[in-house]
């Protein structure tokens, strides 16, 4: 699975690790590690056996400056004075991303602000890490299988239908996920054929109905299949 790289993220502080709080650094995250580049000197990779949690916070897209009101002397000095707070509003606001990423460990904590992409966003991002993160826990796998041995008991699961989902939760995730059978393709028409004369559709010559615009072509219709 790929991994997600946040650029210039600046460490908020760190225990466990040579990480010093204020540097940039780069943040790598994919489904077996986390790793930490600052600088050209200094580099952490933590592998995802070690991980605990990963979490992110923080408000997201923080909006300052602004805060003109307008004002002067009777309406027309009033809507001057709007419409210059409306400009000057408008080049003094600027808007900032205020993103909190916490990886804990067994061995220590990493924290980092990331003004790249909002929590929601960057969750979503993330999607693989946590999966493979998930997957690493014994006890949601337990819980996984208990609810799958409920339904098996209480609900009628089959037993090739158990086996088959136990052994999704147990081995390593495919390259590619599972995905349901193409439909079949129509069968190629057999016999003398003929074109719809309302979609040009080709079909049997002596066809009641086109199967494609359901056209009809009765003894009482005005419609016939054209012979090819």
């Amino acid at each position: 699975m790929p991994s997600v790289t946040l650029e210039a993220c600046v460490c908020l502080g760190s225990a466990g690790y040579p990480v010093p709080p204020g540097s940039s650094c780069h943040l790598v995250l994919s489904d077996s590690a986390v790793a930490v580049h600052a600088g050209k000197d200094m580099s952490v990779s933590v592998p995802l056996l070690e991980v605990c949690s990963i979490d992110i916070s923080g408000p997201g897209t923080v909006m300052t400056g602004g805060g003109f009101a307008g004002g002067g002397f009777g309406v027309e000095g009033a809507l001057q004075g709007i419409a210059v707070a409306t400009v000057l509003n408008a080049l003094t606001t600027k808007s900032k991303i205020h993103t909190f990423v916490a990886v804990i460990t067994n061995v220590g904590e990493l924290h980092f602000h990331y003004a790249g992409m909002e929590p929601s966003a960057l969750r979503v991002a993330l999607a693989s890490t946590y999966t493979a993160l998930r997957r690493l826990d014994p006890n949601w796998q337990r819980a996984r299988l208990a609810a799958l041995e409920y339904d098996k008991k209480h609900r009628g699961l089959s037993d090739h239908e158990f086996e088959r989902l136990a052994t999704r939760i147990l081995q390593p995730l495919p390259a590619h996920p599972e995905v349901a059978p193409a439909m079949q393709a129509p069968a190629a028409v057999a016999g003398p054929l003929g074109m719809c004369p309302s979609c040009k559709t080709i079909i049997q010559l002596h066809a009641d109905e086109c199967p494609k615009c359901k056209a009809l072509f009765g003894a009482d219709s005005a419609w016939s299949v054209i012979p090819q």
